[in-house]
């Protein structure tokens, strides 16, 4: 399964005071560094095996830099490298999702310190699906580790369902927070798979990850998949208090997507959902026919929605219907009845 964070409220107060980056970005022999909130489809940097010198300048001859302020969403991101680390994440970087991508590392400046990905700082950002093979990297594929200048220790800053080759050791987790790896194909190092710093690794996270077959990749990615959540997801049911009738439920995503939410009466008629209904970290001010929340993954996305009462007829039957839409296209259905 796919990570992601319920990050929208970071982003939403950081795209209160700047404007939010959209589009695309396409880099040759320049680092893109973000420093404030993105909505990109796509970051595609590639630095030559024949630039130029860069040192001096900032970013020198890293491919991305995840920088103070860097909050959001990055749909794919790509960096094909031959001298430099493939993305650096720097402290004050903050709620940030990449659903896709691929890193790959073919040479490195001489004395250059390579990683695949380096998380020197950073709160909550997360790379989903990312296909990295840093062969030549003389470090690791993953390396979390707080930076000597950096403000803080990078926390909860994840690889989910990703596949990690290079390095001696492909995986190193040091001084950091709820950080690391999960349900990923990890290739070995000459060296070790993974190192954890037990002294400096504050709950480390390493769960429910393979060994990699060398040069494998992710393969082809799943199909978008939305479900109930919990082991025995029980059958709906209607919690009257007072005029207002409560539903609750909790679903899920193989991978971060954007659900809508609708109730409807079993001949089809809508329901009116009332304000103070919630979808994740969305809470609803007026009543809505449908409620719009971003889903992270596999995080479970709790419903609470509060229905009029009298629109709620006893035995009656009623569905709530939850469609997930990711950034590619995908989209998965999931219909959940009840009666009142």
């Amino acid at each position: 399964m796919l990570v992601a964070a319920a990050m929208l409220a970071g982003a939403t107060r950081a795209a209160a005071s700047s404007p939010v980056q959209t589009g695309s970005v396409t880099l040759v022999d320049k680092t893109w560094i973000c420093r404030g909130p993105v909505d990109l489809t796509s970051v595609s940097v590639t630095f030559d095996q024949n630039v130029a010198d860069t040192s001096s300048t900032p970013g020198g001859h890293d491919a991305v830099h995840l920088g103070a302020g860097c909050t959001g969403h990055i749909g794919t991101l790509t960096v094909v490298q031959y001298h430099g680390d493939g993305v650096k994440v720097g402290g004050g970087s903050h709620d940030l999702v990449i659903d896709r991508g691929s890193i790959r590392c073919y040479g490195h400046d001489v004395g250059k310190h390579q990683d695949g990905i380096q998380a020197m700082g950073g709160t909550n950002v997360v790379f989903n699906r990312m296909d990295i093979q840093c062969d030549s990297a003389n470090n690791s594929a993953f390396f979390v580790n707080r930076g000597t200048n950096s403000p803080e220790l990078p926390t909860n800053v994840v690889c989910d369902s990703c596949f990690l080759q290079g390095g001696g050791i492909t995986v190193r987790i040091g001084n950091s927070t709820d950080s690391g790896v999960r349900d990923s194909a990890v290739v070995p190092g000459h060296i070790a798979a993974v190192r954890i710093d037990q002294a400096g690794a504050t709950d480390p996270v390493y769960v429910d990850n393979r060994a990699g077959v060398p040069g494998a990749g992710l393969g082809p990615e799943p199909s978008l998949a939305l479900r109930r959540a919990g082991q025995h997801p029980l059958p709906l049911h209607v919690l009257r208090r007072g005029a207002v009738a409560l539903v609750s439920t909790l679903v899920a995503v193989n991978r971060p997507a954007t659900l809508t939410v609708a109730v409807s009466a079993a001949g089809g008629k809508p329901v009116w959902m009332l304000r103070a209904s919630r979808v994740g970290a969305v809470a609803t001010g007026i009543a809505h026919l449908r409620v719009i929340a971003r889903a992270p993954s596999p995080t479970p996305v709790p419903l609470l929605l509060r229905l009029h009462g009298t629109a709620i007829h006893a035995r009656a039957l009623y569905r709530v219907t939850i469609t997930a839409t990711d950034a590619g296209g995908g989209r998965s259905t999931l219909q959940v009845p009840f009666r009142g």
